[in-house]
């Protein structure tokens, strides 16, 4: 059970930024630090994630293979955005043939 706690805490620390960034400014980095940073990697720097806003269509995306559907909700502490997980056809494909 501490594990867990542990593996849930370390995937909420690396979907968290250190401040509210509104959806328009998000494009102005292409990586943002999270709350994540591991002992002995990338010398205790945190782990950072990947944004990418695009014009046609209107879009932000995160890491890649994620797609803000929902952005700027505000919380009581700070801000967050809802995202869906798209996973590529030829990941689906190579796990179907298996």
């Amino acid at each position: 059970m501490r594990f867990f706690k542990h593996l849930v805490q370390a995937i909420l620390a690396y979907e968290a930024l250190p401040e509210a960034i509104d959806s328009f400014s998000l494009g102005d980095h292409q990586t943002y630090p999270t709350k994540l940073a591991i002992p002995g990697i990338l010398e205790g720097q945190p782990l950072r994630v990947r944004v990418e806003q695009r014009l046609l269509p209107p879009s932000t995306s995160v890491n890649f293979l994620s797609k803000v559907i929902y952005p700027d909700v505000k919380a009581s502490n700070g801000m967050f955005h809802s995202l869906v997980i798209f996973r590529p056809t030829h990941m689906t494909q190579a796990s179907s043939t298996l």
